[in-house]
């Protein structure tokens, strides 16, 4: 990608093969930006070819941020901590919507993680991004398409510095490289509702110092029995000389081993503060600030686009699942067509929306012209269109 400065704005361009290529509905995601971290970007039919243009007025990239940034000082602390707690939140948010746009068909791998295009405001409290609107194959629609090398090297910015904690950090990535959505969400909905929080913190910091100084004085013991052991071998004799000689070993031995296990309880205590702060973020007390939205929908309907004799067939969606097919025993909604499945698909209605699923033998369900995997479910949003087979569908939802 290139950034272009102009006298309209700020710009940075990618360029594509083809017009083509270009896929409208994803298109229309950057352009409705429902979840607030795509930059608007235009398509440019120039004489040089295509390019699309994403426009960043008015930001700067991530390391313009931070270059930018000056010592913060006393009375400016207490802002600035307010300023990561919002980053924090809000980069929570960013990568939770991440799965949010894999269930309307938008690629992970179509995001552009490079921090030099990826830009915030004056404060650092926003993150926006590029989002490349190409059509991807069915097999990119998973939180692995992400790419957890460049997933690791966006988090790697001092950005998140003092926002996201070392063992978060690890845990996104790995939830990326394992394809694990469910544990990936878990993590960001932890970051999202608590406070940052230093790896690792020593509870109990007098004891350590305790532990820690007593054997600097034994050290000392030690020294003054050396010490007595010479005196006495040259004014008293060799007995004395013997007895001081072995009671300053057996306090150097002591010393050591008292080292050894002063060492192992720090490191035990350090394991146990990571596992306890892991298991925090993986399975977090209360599930509070978990603000969905609820709409009162109360069914759908599939209309037809293939019309036979001047007739477009609709069916009601109202049940919580509705199966597709051609056999009549299994299926709600039955279609006549040698290329729909016996059980072709399901669509399920939840409080939030509908969602469809894939079951058919040869993975024939397309959203939006694309082909659905059936390991997962996408929702259906009012006006998309779905193809069962060879048969195209308008999906509308109906609300109270």
């Amino acid at each position: 990608m290139l950034i272009k400065k102009g006298p309209y704005g700020q710009f940075t361009t990618e360029a594509i093969d083809s017009q083509d290529s270009i896929f409208d509905y994803a298109s229309g995601i950057i352009a409705l930006n429902q979840d607030g971290f795509f930059l608007p970007c235009y398509v440019d039919n120039g004489p040089a070819g295509i390019n699309l243009n994403f426009d960043f007025s008015g930001l700067q990239s991530l390391p313009e941020f931070e270059s930018s940034q000056s010592i913060v000082n006393a009375t400016d602390r207490r802002r600035d901590t307010v300023h990561r707690q919002t980053r924090r939140r809000k980069t929570a948010e960013f990568l939770s919507s991440i799965l949010n746009d894999i269930n309307i068909l938008i690629s992970p791998s179509s995001i552009v993680l490079d921090m030099n295009f990826v830009f915030t405001d004056t404060a650092g409290e926003e993150l926006k991004i590029c989002l490349i609107p190409v059509r991807q194959s069915a097999t990119k629609l998973s939180l692995s398409s992400l790419g957890y090398e460049r997933l690791e090297e966006l988090l790697s910015s001092s950005f998140f510095d003092g926002v996201i904690s070392n063992d978060e950090k690890q845990l996104l990535v790995y939830c990326t490289k394992a394809n694990d959505e469910h544990m990936f969400e878990e993590c960001c909905q932890r970051i999202c509702n608590t406070e940052y929080k230093a790896d690792i913190t020593i509870s109990d910091s007098s004891k350590q110092r305790a532990a820690v100084n007593s054997p600097d004085k034994r050290v000392i013991y030690v020294c003054i029995s050396l010490a007595m052991a010479l005196i006495s071998l040259k004014l008293i004799g060799p007995v004395p000389f013997g007895i001081f000689t072995a009671t300053g070993l057996m306090i150097s031995v002591k010393i050591t081993i008292d080292l050894r296990k002063l060492r192992q309880r720090t490191n035990e205590s350090k394991a146990r503060h990571m596992s306890e702060e892991r298991r925090q973020i993986l399975f977090p007390n209360n599930s509070a600030g978990n603000d969905i939205s609820e709409m009162n929908i109360t069914s759908a309907v599939l209309a037809s686009e293939n019309t036979a004799q001047g007739i477009s067939p609709q069916y009601a969606i109202y049940l919580d699942r509705t199966n597709i097919g051609s056999d009549c025993f299994l299926s709600d909604i039955v279609l006549d067509s040698p290329k729909v499945s016996s059980l072709h698909a399901i669509i399920y209605k939840t409080d939030t929306g509908f969602f469809i699923s894939d079951c058919s033998a040869k993975g024939d369900t397309f959203l939006e012209d694309c082909k659905i995997q059936g390991d997962r479910r996408y929702e259906i949003k009012n006006g998309q269109k779905l193809t069962v087979g060879d048969l195209d569908f308008r999906f509308r939802t109906v609300f109270d």
